[in-house]
Order: structure tokens, then sequence, then C-alpha cells
């Protein structure tokens, strides 16, 4: 999303992208820093001085990794003090737990609440630094009877009535919150995030000694999202296994390339409703397939 968005502004207002390629598997936070510091090094200083936002993800998708949002900010800072830094937390509220100040001095940060939060599809929040809100809208900017032209309107106003957009599913996190406060009482509050999170940590270590493969990192850069890289060379083959486990079991697994080490992997994610028997099950089924 954030990619194309880009894009589109590339085409549209003449923006300058630039994307900065991290080489898997990570073996240290510096596998994340290095190529965000060389690329910015790179530039001259004058393009350094049109650096305008930086974006990164809290969670990657794909691959998953959790990307040392403090140390990459502080890069892009010091490279140019006035560069906006935007984090794109889709999966990070619910999957691990969320400080906001001790990611250091970022500027925006979003998340959706549907994908771990246990929410309704259209619920996120936006927190911006205090520094930046008088120049937060919404986009395309909307005019209403409580968001005058003038500009004259305090944050939440803004964003709080822009016509006829149904509010439902933002209403709905207050009862997501209580949903997952009564999955946590027998075992205490955090206990979500430290049963999934633990299941992921043992799935990536059996699925890797099943298959004799590996992680594409450490496990501390991952929470309850892992990636196992799969048993074959062959993604023609992996995507007929995805296929296969979905017709077949009901199964949605993602087989994945990446393309500039020709690594084959696959992404996957524990969730409550999930316990050891299902990667064993996963793990039986993939190597016998490929194998």
């Amino acid at each position: 999303m954030v990619k194309h968005t880009a894009a589109f502004l590339e085409i549209d207002k003449g923006i300058r992208i630039l994307e900065v390629q991290v080489k898997v598997p990570i073996t240290s936070t510096a596998s994340l820093l290095d190529p965000m510091r060389e690329a910015l090094e790179s530039l001259s200083a004058e393009e350094q001085a049109k650096v305008r936002i930086a974006t990164f993800s809290h969670i990657s998708s794909v691959p998953a990794f959790i990307e040392p949002i403090k140390e990459l900010t502080e890069i892009v800072k010091s490279i140019n003090p006035s560069a906006l830094v935007l984090v794109d937390a889709a999966h990070a509220i619910g999957q691990i737990p969320v400080d906001i100040p001790s990611l250091g001095p970022i500027d925006y940060y979003l998340s959706n609440a549907h994908k771990w939060l246990y929410a309704p599809k259209g619920s996120a929040f936006l927190w911006t630094n205090p520094s930046q809100i008088d120049s937060v809208r919404p986009q395309p900017s909307v005019i209403s009877s409580e968001n005058d032209v003038a500009g004259g309107t305090d944050y939440l106003t803004r964003f709080g009535y822009t016509g006829t957009k149904d509010f439902t599913a933002y209403l709905s996190i207050a009862d997501s919150l209580d949903f997952r406060d009564s999955l946590e009482e027998t075992n205490g509050k955090g206990s979500i995030i430290e049963y999934t999170n633990g299941l992921a940590k043992w799935a990536g270590d059996y699925l890797s000694s099943k298959w004799k493969t590996s992680r594409l990192s450490p496990p501390e850069f991952e929470a309850a999202l892992f990636n196992v890289v799969l048993p074959t060379t062959d993604y023609k083959r992996a995507t007929d296994l995805q296929t296969y486990l979905l017709n077949e079991y009901g199964i949605y697994m993602l087989a994945l390339l990446d393309e500039p080490t020709g690594i084959v992997y696959t992404r996957l994610s524990a969730q409550i409703y999930l316990e050891r028997d299902d990667f064993v099950k996963v793990g039986d089924l993939v190597w016998d397939f490929l194998s």
C-alpha cells in the first residue's frame, strides 16, 4: 500500500522515491541499519536537504521482520533534521506491545486494528507528533460544517466528521479491547501476545528443523509472524504446494520468492486458535509434497 501510494505521488506530483533494499537472511540489527545509512549518505548534500519523508514498517509484511524504528529514525534525522518519519505499523498493534515514545522522534504512527487486535476492517488509528498536528488533514481534503475552509478546526474534529462515513468499525475498537481482556482473564494481561509469539518461536524452530532449512532471521526480529525457508529452490513447485494445501486441506500458506537470492520461503503466523499440532501437520504436508 505504501509503495503504491508513493508510486502514485511520483507520477502525479513528481516526487523521487529512494527505495532501500535489504538483503536476506537478516543476521543482526546492522542488516537493517547499514543499508539505510549507506543509501542516505550516498546522496549529495543538495539531495539530502530535499529528503521530505521516510517510511518504515514497525513489522514488515513479507518477509516479516520487526524493524529497529528508533535507530532508523535517528539515521534519517541525522542526515536531515527536518525530514519526517512515518511508521507503517499495520501489523504491530496486538502482535507486539506498542510504546510510541520509545520509538524515538517519529512524526506519525499508523496502525490497523483489524489484523491483530480483533476489530473489523476499516478500524485503525493515527498518532501524530504534537509538533505536526497543525499540518495533518484528511485526504482528499474534506470541507464540512465541522471542518471549515479557514482551517480553524482542531485535530480530532478534522477527522471526526467527514460526511457520510460509517463509523461502526472505529467504534468497535473498544469492544475488541474488551474481547481481548476477556480472553486474558485466566492467564493475565499480555498473555495473548505471550502465547502467539511463543508459539511462533517454537513453530519456526520446529519447521526449520523438520525441513532441514533455516529461518530468515534470528527469533528476536520476529513476533507472531515468522519466515521459514522451504525445502525447495523451485518457486513454481512451491506455488503448486500453496494451491494444493488450500484446495485439499483448507490451509492457506504463502509461497514466496526472494528474487535477489533465489530463496524460496513461507511467512506463517501464530494465532490464538492455533496450537503446536497445527504446525506439525503443516510441516508433514509440506515435506511430503516437496520431498
